[in-house]
């Protein structure tokens, strides 16, 4: 118990301006008969999550983004490799120019595939420096402007499918996709939580995180696996289309670099 005290006074001390937690303050402990009334402060927080106008609009404009690059960026990683191989296997001059015709592979492929490994690995690099921008910019630039502007650089970047004509094309223009991905993802993880009082957050961004985003996450991959057996198009400007959306909801935030969260 000493020790939970030192970490909530050091807490305390951090995250505030008032005089310093004396050491004689008490740590209340919940009973085995408190259950039901957690539950009953959960539902409220989140009653209060929808009731309230402000908490409201902040929830959904941020889920809409969340959603938008969730969908987006799972459908788009888990289908894109799949594009770029009927691309090679058909020596079609773009992506969305392959015939879609089904495999007649009945066994395993035993050739060679060390490229398909080097290529996932410099993909993968890719987050490295996407990291290292966010934290270069997130103070300077600002939440707002960032996570805006990486996400329609992102609908560019998923336009610009169209144009690659070669594998190694292909590696280049997913790493730069990954690349500004990273800068999005990084950026909401930390905006979302300023959006909300002390008293709805750690509600709220959990609702967000755990429905809004695995739902949008899950439903991408089906949606665009279903779309890409059909035409190329129409996975590609859906996926440009959503993250545009997200990148011009983002300005309808509040900018919460270096102020206050009440």
């Amino acid at each position: 118990m000493s020790k939970a005290k030192k970490v909530i006074k050091f807490m305390y001390e951090k995250n505030k301006n008032s005089p310093p937690l004396q050491d004689d303050f008490e740590i209340q402990r919940l009973s085995n008969n408190e259950g039901g009334n957690v539950i009953k402060k959960i539902g409220r927080t989140m009653l209060n999550i929808f009731t309230t106008p402000e908490i409201r609009k902040r929830f959904l404009l941020s889920s809409t983004i969340l959603s938008s690059l969730s969908f987006s960026y799972y459908g788009l990683v888990m289908w894109f490799p799949i594009m770029i191989q009927r691309m090679d296997e058909s020596n079609a001059t773009s992506v969305c120019g392959a015939p879609i015709a089904p495999s007649n592979k009945t066994k395993c492929d035993n050739t060679d595939q060390t490229s398909v490994y080097i290529d996932t690995f410099i993909q993968a690099a890719a987050n490295i420096p996407g990291h290292v921008v966010y934290l270069l910019l997130i103070d300077t630039v600002g939440r707002k402007l960032l996570l805006g502007s990486s996400l329609v650089l992102n609908a560019v970047s998923v336009f610009c499918l169209w144009f690659i004509s070669s594998q190694t094309g292909s590696v280049v223009m997913s790493c730069g996709y990954i690349f500004i991905s990273t800068i999005s993802w990084d950026t909401v993880a930390l905006a979302l939580p300023e959006l909300y009082p002390t008293s709805t957050r750690s509600t709220a961004v959990g609702l967000q995180w755990a429905v809004f985003d695995k739902v949008a996450g899950i439903t991408g991959n089906i949606v665009m696996g279903a779309l890409l057996s059909v035409d190329c198009t129409v996975p590609i400007l859906l996926t440009a289309g959503l993250l545009a959306v997200g990148g011009i909801l983002t300005y309808k935030l509040p900018n919460t670099t270096n102020t206050a969260i009440n």
